[in-house]
């Protein structure tokens, strides 16, 4: 296990790295599927609200909605998003 303040600056790293992971799937979303984009709210950094950004989660975590679209982009996208939140959990339950 690394020293507290190395661990608390990793884990710093990789939440930022996940924010802009979201960010690149909103972006995604919002130029290439129009009609989901409006679906889950057109929420910008402006007017992300709780209702927004459940429904940005669910569709990331819980759904399986992005593989219908046939965007590689996209999937590889959110799965690398998955891979990272397991990451992050992993290292704070240790």
């Amino acid at each position: 296990m690394p020293e507290p303040a190395t661990f608390s600056r990793i884990i710093g790293v990789l939440v930022i790295v996940y924010l802009a992971g979201l960010l690149v799937v909103a972006q995604r979303l919002k130029g290439s599927h129009r009609e989901l984009w409006s679906s889950l709210g057109s929420f910008s950094l402006l007017n992300w609200g709780v209702l927004n950004g459940m429904r940005l989660f669910r569709f990331v975590f819980l759904s399986g909605d992005h593989r219908r679209l046939g965007d590689r982009s996209l999937s590889a996208s959110i799965c690398g998003m998955r891979a990272l939140i397991l990451l992050i959990t992993g290292m704070i339950s240790v």
